[in-house]
């Protein structure tokens, strides 16, 4: 009697029993499923600390890109031998700028003539039979170009060009042309570079043209050509 009893206790706990370890063993892949999810956030706050310490972008955020643990993290520019990189369009070391492109305010390519006078044109162009006044001159249409070229996007014809070719072509009237233009340049430069000094295309017409009248008048002209010329050449050889 008591077999048969203890035989029909047994059938109903095996269920129970069974359920128990189904039990278990589904806490165990969640336990194992919890611990994989905590390790992969380690790596995730391991590779986030990495990249903010080196200045690089959260690549696992933005580009789904997950760095191996064993190696540096790849970056969108080229790589730097320290361990950092060089993305595009950061500033060139050394304080140049990127891809050969000038930066302002760049150092003159040469010391310009700061001592022209009208006391020296004059008596050095009657010794040499007019030829200084052709230097000079010259001179001014290459160091206005020197000086303004790069701010302007203008080139002022060379001196002798107008003399010899373009002044017979059209009779005298070019060479009053170019004259203009280039008083008008060189009070633009002025005003541009910030020197105060009362320069331009109306001073040439006041004293070059109508001041012949009164003899003096182109004298003075020549005189604050020359003066502007050597403040701009000054400021050049400074500023650049």
């Amino acid at each position: 009697m008591l077999c048969v009893l203890c035989a029909a206790s047994k059938p109903p706990q095996a269920p129970g029993f069974i359920a128990e370890i189904d039990d278990r063993g589904g806490n165990e892949n969640e336990i194992l499923s919890q611990l994989r999810d905590c390790r992969q956030r380690r790596f995730r706050v391991l590779f986030k600390l990495r990249d903010e310490r080196r200045g690089q972008p959260d690549l696992v955020q933005h580009t789904g890109y997950t760095p191996s643990p064993y190696g540096s993290a790849e970056s969108y520019g080229s790589a730097d031998p320290y361990g950092g990189s060089t993305p595009y369009g950061s500033p060139a070391p050394y304080g140049g700028s990127p891809y050969g492109a000038p930066s302002a305010g760049a150092a003159p390519v040469g010391q310009l003539k700061t001592n022209r006078g009208l006391l020296k044109l004059i008596l050095l162009n009657f010794l040499t039979l007019g030829i200084y006044g052709l230097v000079v001159m010259s001179n001014i249409s290459s160091d206005i170009n020197l000086i303004a070229g790069r701010y302007d996007g203008r080139k002022t014809m060379h001196y002798c060009l107008v003399l010899f070719i373009f002044s017979w072509l059209t009779l005298g009237i070019y060479p009053v042309i170019w004259t203009h233009q280039l008083c008008s340049r060189i009070g633009n430069e002025l005003r541009r570079r910030g020197i105060a000094y009362d320069f331009d295309a109306s001073t040439f017409w006041l004293w070059g043209v109508l001041g012949s009248l009164i003899v003096v008048g182109p004298f003075i002209y020549t005189h604050k050509l020359l003066k502007a010329m050597n403040l701009l050449a000054a400021n050049y050889n400074i500023r650049g």
